[in-house]
């Protein structure tokens, strides 16, 4: 399972994070939002997640899930003056 109750953290004004919890593991905004909390100022209730979810899916499992969009190849020609060469070159030998 990707998500767990351990990986999810309550915040509001009136709750503290629990001991023992690498405040490292969460995002610039969580952080904030936790010092915010900690000097008794105003901050939304909401859940936290803490870093280590995402290392527990690959990229492709993402792709699959439609978490993430599904790539988008391009090719392109560097040395376009060779090629149109070679390819004008095809395409007066096939006539």
């Amino acid at each position: 399972m990707i998500l767990e109750k351990k990986n999810v953290h309550y915040i509001s004004r009136n709750t503290q994070l629990a001991k023992g919890i690498n405040r490292d593991c969460f995002g610039i905004r969580a952080r904030l939002a936790l010092e915010l909390a900690e000097m008794d100022l105003p901050v939304l209730p909401g859940l936290l997640f803490d870093g280590n979810i995402a290392s527990e899916i690959t990229l492709g499992e993402a792709i699959v899930r439609g978490i993430l969009p599904k790539p988008i190849y391009i090719s392109t020609v560097f040395s376009y003056k060779k090629e149109l060469e070679k390819y004008e070159d095809k395409l007066k030998n096939s006539r």
